[in-house]
C-alpha cells in the first residue's frame, strides 16, 4: 500500500497523476460517546456555551501566536534564524520544503525565476521531530518527504499544501499528525501565516539586498571597484574619528600615458591598464588604507601611520613592483607606469584638501621629469 501510495505522489509532484473524483455518500448523526444516538434533552445549555467560548479563546489564541511568529520571522537576518523561530511555535508533524531561490536575496521576489513550479533540488527549511540546527539544508524533489518510508508506517493522513506568495510559488508543506477535527481546522491558519512569513521574509531580504547594491553603487567605482569620491570622503571621516593614529599618509597615483594607451590600442586596453593600478594600490602593505579612484587616471590612496619615510617606501615600492610583474610578463604591448606625490600630516593638524594639493603638486614633479614630459 504504501509503495502504491508513494507512487501516487510521484505521479502528482511530476504532473503526469490523471485528477479522478471519487464522492463518498455520508450523513451526519449526532451521538453519545458510546455511538449510541442521544434522544435526551440538553440539561445544561451553559455547558456548552463554555465549550464554545473556549474553542474561540483558543482560535484567537492561535491567531495571535501565529502572528507573533510572522513578526519575528520577518526581522530575521538570514535562514537560520528563519527556522529557528519557527521552531517556537505550535507546529507539529509538519515538513515544509521550499525553492532555494526563496533564500537568496538577489531573486527578486515578484518573479519566478525557475519555469518549474517546484526545483529539482529545493530546500528542506523545517521539519519537527527532528533538531533545529539541521536546518535549512538541500532536498530532492524525486524523494518527496524527508523519511516517508517512516511515515507511511505511522498510518496517519499526509495533507500535502503547496506554498505560495503573491502568485509566486514558494514550494510546499505536508501534515502528518493523527485526524481530528480540530487539528485539521487549524491547517489553513498554519499554511497561511507560513505563505505569509517566507513571502515577507523574502520581500524584506531583497530591499535589504537592494539597498545594499545602491549604497555599494554610490560609494565605488564601478570599473575598479575602489571607492570613488563620495564613498572615499565617507571612510576618511571614519579613519581620522575611530583609528587611534599619529600621523595621515595622503598618496596621488596618476596612470601614465592613459590618452596614448587609448588611442593606439584603444579602450579596452585602457580600462585593462586603470584596473592594473587599481590592483596595485590594494597590494600596498598599509594598514586602514583607503584607495579611491578619483577620477579617469587619477587615484587616491590615505592611511595613518607611524613612521613618515616607510610609509613612503611600502607605497612606491608596493604599486611599482606589481606593476613590474605586469609588464615583465610581456602581456601587453605598452608599459604600464604611474607617477606618485605623497604628503604627511599630523592628526590634528589634518586637512585632506590641502595634503592632497601637495601630494598632487609633488606627483606631477615627477611626470615632468619621465622622458614623456606628458601630463596625461
Amino acid at each position: 500500500m504504501a509503495v502504491e501510495i508513494a507512487k501516487e505522489l510521484t505521479r502528482i509532484f511530476n504532473g503526469t497523476y490523471e485528477i479522478r473524483t471519487h464522492v463518498l455518500p455520508c450523513f451526519f448523526t449526532i451521538s453519545d460517546s458510546c455511538g449510541c444516538s442521544n434522544h435526551h434533552p440538553i440539561f445544561n445549555k451553559g455547558d456548552l456555551l463554555l465549550k464554545d467560548r473556549n474553542r474561540f479563546h483558543r482560535y484567537q489564541d492561535d491567531e495571535r501566536l501565529l502572528y507573533e511568529m510572522s513578526s519575528r520571522i520577518l526581522n530575521c537576518n538570514n535562514p537560520k534564524e528563519f527556522t529557528l523561530n519557527l521552531s517556537k511555535f505550535n507546529f507539529y508533524s509538519t515538513c515544509i520544503i521550499i525553492n532555494n531561490e526563496c533564500l537568496d536575496p538577489s531573486y527578486n521576489p515578484s518573479v519566478k525565476h525557475n519555469k518549474k513550479v517546484f526545483e529539482d533540488d529545493m530546500c528542506l527549511l523545517y521539519k519537527t521531530e527532528s533538531p533545529v540546527d539541521e536546518f535549512p539544508k538541500p532536498f530532492k524533489l524525486k524523494n518527496i518527504l524527508p523519511d516517508i518510508d517512516y511515515i507511511f508506517t505511522e498510518n496517519n493522513p499526509m495533507i500535502f499544501n503547496s506554498l505560495s506568495f503573491v502568485g509566486i510559488p514558494l514550494g510546499y508543506v505536508c501534515f502528518h499528525f493523527t485526524a481530528d477535527i480540530e487539528n485539521y481546522c487549524k491547517i489553513p491558519q498554519y499554511v497561511t501565516a507560513i505563505n505569509n512569513s517566507i513571502g515577507g521574509y523574502r520581500n524584506i531580504q531583497y530591499q535589504r539586498y537592494m539597498i545594499n547594491q545602491i549604497d555599494a553603487i554610490s560609494k565605488h567605482d564601478f570599473l575598479t571597484n575602489l571607492y570613488n569620491r563620495n564613498g572615499f570622503y565617507n571612510q576618511l571621516d571614519k579613519v581620522i574619528y575611530h583609528t587611534p593614529c599619529k600621523k595621515i599618509i595622503v598618496a596621488s597615483i596618476d596612470l601614465d600615458g592613459l590618452k596614448n594607451i587609448n588611442d593606439k590600442f584603444g579602450h579596452d586596453d585602457g580600462d585593462y591598464a586603470i584596473m592594473s593600478v587599481a590592483n596595485a594600490l590594494k597590494s600596498v602593505n598599509l594598514s586602514n588604507k583607503i584607495c579611491a579612484r578619483f577620477g579617469g587616471d587619477e587615484f587616491v590612496l590615505c592611511a595613518c601611520i607611524t613612521d613618515e619615510s616607510i610609509a613612503k617606501d611600502i607605497i612606491r615600492k608596493n604599486i611599482n613592483d606589481y606593476l613590474d610583474k605586469i609588464n615583465s610578463s610581456k602581456i601587453k604591448d605598452y608599459t604600464i607606469s604611474v607617477s606618485i606625490g605623497t604628503y604627511t600630516e599630523d592628526l590634528k593638524k589634518f586637512n585632506f584638501d590641502f595634503s592632497l594639493q601637495m601630494s598632487d603638486k609633488e606627483m606631477y614633479e615627477e611626470k615632468m621629469r619621465k622622458p614623456s614630459r606628458r601630463k596625461n
